[in-house]
């Protein structure tokens, strides 16, 4: 809206400059379109963590929320990660929300496959796909689809030690 991400960032300054015994954890933020091309997301989210670090608040966390739309929410997931969000609200498949959304076990998976070795220290990926596969079949009531291409059973790269 117009104003809108003026008003925002006034919001995350204010907020952010609050004594540390009222200031919250952090943010979160959500796409909820799945229109927003990923340089569009990644800008926003550059904006809200230099607003946060010049407010004092550095160690404040920033989570993302993408919805699928357009084939491009993983992508836009990562480009927020790239740019100051430290982290996804997320459920471990992508019919986790009812629209549907990036998942948490592709993001996974695609730091990994980018470097990010030592995620795989803190994430069981083989648990997650398991789990992706168990939600994807409750909340669908069928199998997980064998062209899933990250935790379906058959082209599972779950284990990419």
């Amino acid at each position: 809206s117009k104003g809108g991400l003026e008003q925002a960032l006034r919001v995350v300054d204010s907020l952010s400059r609050l004594p540390l015994e009222h200031r919250p954890f952090g943010f979160m933020m959500e796409e909820p379109t799945g229109w927003l091309f990923p340089d569009e997301v990644g800008r926003l989210c550059k904006m809200i963590r230099l607003t946060m670090e010049r407010a004092g608040f550095p160690e404040g966390r920033f989570l993302v929320h993408i919805h699928w739309y357009f084939g491009l929410a993983e992508a836009v997931q990562l480009a927020a990660l790239c740019n100051g969000a430290d982290g996804v609200w997320a459920a471990v498949c992508k019919t986790g929300a009812q629209v549907g959304h990036a998942c948490s076990t592709m993001t996974a998976i695609n730091l990994f496959r980018a470097g990010h070795h030592h995620i795989a220290t803190q994430y069981n990926f083989q648990k997650m796909c398991r789990a992706a596969r168990e939600v994807t079949a409750i909340t669908t009531r069928q199998p997980c689809p064998p062209h899933e291409e990250i935790y379906s059973e058959q082209r599972s790269i779950c284990n990419p030690l």
